[in-house]
């Protein structure tokens, strides 16, 4: 099967079942539409990783603390980048579409950030299993989409997003 993603991009993908967990069996072309079941835009030159460890301290008073172990791994990534009006429509409508958004677990679609840096190196995430995969599952929570829209000659908007990896 051909990978025909493009170095330096992230993508929001469906799982479309024939590429997890291998993202080299990614085939856009052929198994994904643009808008409905991928989104992409170029790496950041910075983004913000916050792992989440599964440990919640709280300090209660005479300086006792107490600690609540979750169990519970994860991420939460911040990005911003700019973009022309016609990714940031691809955008808007992969991640506000119904299956993105509605509530029944039967109808949800779950989908991944894949970050290629080249051909062969991605950005890695730990997942529940301890091992290092080169995708990450989640969703973009309230509040977590937003746009800076730019109206001169260029066309361009700054989006921002905060991707939680949910495993």
């Amino acid at each position: 099967m051909v990978n025909d993603l493009i170095d330096g991009y992230m993508y929001f993908l469906e799982n479309e079942g024939a590429w997890v967990p291998t993202v080299a069996n990614i085939d856009l072309a052929t198994d994904f539409t643009e808008g409905t079941e991928f989104c992409k835009l170029k790496i950041p030159l910075q983004w913000i990783e916050t792992p989440l460890t599964g440990i919640k301290g709280d300090l209660a008073s005479s300086g006792v603390g107490f600690m609540e172990r979750t169990f519970r791994r994860g991420y939460i990534l911040d990005f911003q980048a700019t973009v022309d009006f016609t990714d940031l429509a691809f955008i808007r409508q992969f991640f506000l579409s119904n299956d993105h958004t509605i509530t029944s677990p039967t109808s949800y679609v779950p989908y991944y950030l894949v970050m290629r840096r080249s051909v062969t190196e991605y950005i890695q995430f730990y997942n529940t299993a301890g091992s290092l995969v080169d995708y990450l599952k989640g969703a973009v929570p309230n509040g977590g989409l937003k746009y800076t829209w730019n109206m001169d000659k260029s066309l361009r908007a700054i989006v921002q997003i905060k991707f939680m990896g949910l495993w």
